[in-house]
């Protein structure tokens, strides 16, 4: 058909007596009608005369979409925010604007919510900022700030030089959100910046960060120390315990003791939480406000924190040589996973990207060694060729002669 396995086509539809023009049609590689995308535009037919250029525009664009699985060798029930982010990039060297590439994003999160309501898929779309599970499900949507939409887009644009949110790893954007949060110079940005630190350090949950108590960290620290374990409230279980690098573990203990204090408006009423709101009487945060505050004030998310954090254990454990079933073994249980399929696809995920990562380091590496080598190695031809010359000049001398001894014969 043209090298696509989806085709869209346009047509002239008869429904309850009226003529329906530009009807778009959609039809797989075999020719079969690809009834994902067909019920949702036969279910605007009460409204074509208002929503048929909406519609074809959205269709044309889960299409392309999905023609871009195909060629990933994806089928189009199996897409991951991975792909979407590769989509994306894609399209975005056409210098498209914001606008176009949320309409795109818009499009397709809509297409698989629809598709997951009436049971085309199962399980590919869902809100995983939430507590039913941060891995469940491998396309991801935002909970909905307006009682209108079912979901927000985790990936649309504010602006031209917005960057996109990776579902994998983020280490640099959180840096720099730590780092914004600590310019800021404010009791409550000094708590955001423990807060992201510990995240990225941890992979803690929000629900579990949010609920950590100043009691946790009164503990005296062994000078060998290199992790402390913390009891924290799970979504699971009433509780498991949390490794906490030594790092963060003593960043609270600061924070604590140096900025908190100038949270507290009645410090004899403290519930003693650790990122507690501002002139209060110590209550926890809530997670609703910390998911807020993250992505109005840092454009970050707890969720992806916690994704950066699996795709570095994995780094970690790649570099040591660890197989897949081990690493996912390991990470599971740092990260206080279910042992459910859900959670082995993302972590497998993690792991490959991980071997990306360190593969595309070593080449970099090998690649900067090599050049090393050559640069050293062109420097010593030089100072061979400086001897040489030097030689050479000295041999000359010595055949020729002084000149005062030939005058003298």
């Amino acid at each position: 058909m043209n090298g696509n396995a989806y085709i869209k086509v346009t047509c002239e539809v008869r429904w309850l007596g009226s003529v329906l023009k530009t009807v778009p049609f959609v039809f797989d590689c075999d020719g079969v009608p690809f009834e994902p995308l067909n019920v949702w535009v036969r279910e605007s037919f009460p409204k074509w005369s208002k929503v048929s250029q909406a519609v074809g525009q959205k269709v044309s664009r889960v299409v392309h979409f999905l023609n871009f699985l195909q060629r990933n060798k994806h089928s189009w029930d199996e897409p991951t925010q991975h792909y979407l982010n590769l989509y994306v990039r894609a399209i975005e060297k056409d210098g498209i604007t914001a606008e176009t590439l949320n309409a795109h994003t818009d499009a397709i999160f809509e297409f698989f919510w629809r598709c997951e309501k009436r049971g085309f898929c199962t399980k590919v779309i869902g809100i995983n900022d939430s507590d039913q599970d941060d891995y469940r499900y491998p396309l991801h949507v935002l909970s909905s700030r307006s009682p209108k939409r079912d979901f927000d887009n985790p990936l649309a644009r504010r602006g031209k030089n917005r960057t996109l949110r990776s579902s994998i790893t983020q280490n640099s954007e959180w840096e720099i959100a730590y780092e914004r949060a600590l310019d800021f110079g404010t009791a409550a940005c000094a708590r955001d910046a423990v807060f992201i630190s510990f995240i990225l350090q941890t992979g803690a949950r929000r629900k579990e960060a949010t609920s950590l108590k100043t009691s946790d960290f009164e503990k005296q620290v062994s000078p060998n120390a290199k992790e402390m374990i913390i009891s924290v409230n799970t979504k699971y279980y009433e509780s498991r315990d949390l490794v906490v690098p030594l790092e963060a573990y003593l960043e609270i203990q600061e924070f604590i003791r140096d900025e908190r204090p100038a949270l507290i408006a009645n410090r004899r009423k403290d519930q003693g939480y650790v990122f507690c709101g501002e002139r209060g009487n110590g209550k926890a945060l809530t997670k609703t406000y910390v998911s807020r505050r993250m992505r109005d004030t840092y454009q970050i998310a707890p969720h992806d924190g916690r994704s950066t954090f699996a795709t570095n254990q994995m780094i970690e454990h790649y570099r040591n040589g660890l197989s897949l079933e081990s690493a996912m073994l390991l990470v599971r249980q740092r990260m206080g996973h279910s042992a459910t399929d859900e959670t082995a696809r993302t972590l497998r995920q993690h792991y490959l990207q991980a071997k990306a990562i360190v593969e595309a380091q070593e080449s970099g590496s090998k690649l900067d060694q090599a050049r090393e080598e050559i640069a050293q190695l062109k420097a010593k031809m030089a100072e061979k060729d400086r001897e040489i010359e030097d030689l050479r000049r000295r041999v000359t001398s010595v055949i020729e002669g002084p000149t005062f001894g030939r005058n003298s014969q």
